[in-house]
């Protein structure tokens, strides 16, 4: 398996058109409803239309198709979802 940081929604994209998972830890919105310092790891897998497929291992009433944009924009800043990385969305291969 190879794990592969994203650095820009335009990567995000590359990734998810090529039919690549995507881990993405992301904060203070419906994936992450429990406050300000929280964040909760999401798989994306899919694109159509400028959206991807979410599977929320926590919650699989949110499991469905979200614009990339928007998930990038809530993608966390907490240190333990980016040390070492510098971001948090991660494309991984070779599964």
């Amino acid at each position: 398996m190879t794990a592969t940081v994203l650095h820009s929604s335009s990567q995000l994209s590359a990734a998810l058109k090529e039919g690549h998972h995507v881990l993405a830890a992301v904060q203070q919105d419906k994936f992450s409803p429990w406050g300000f310092g929280t964040s909760h790891e999401i798989v994306l897998k899919g694109y159509s239309n400028g959206n991807t497929y979410v599977y929320d291992p926590y919650n699989a009433a949110n499991n469905g198709w979200y614009p990339i944009e928007w998930l990038w924009r809530e993608q966390s800043t907490q240190s333990g979802d980016i040390n070492g990385l510098g971001n948090s969305f991660v494309k991984v291969t070779d599964i």
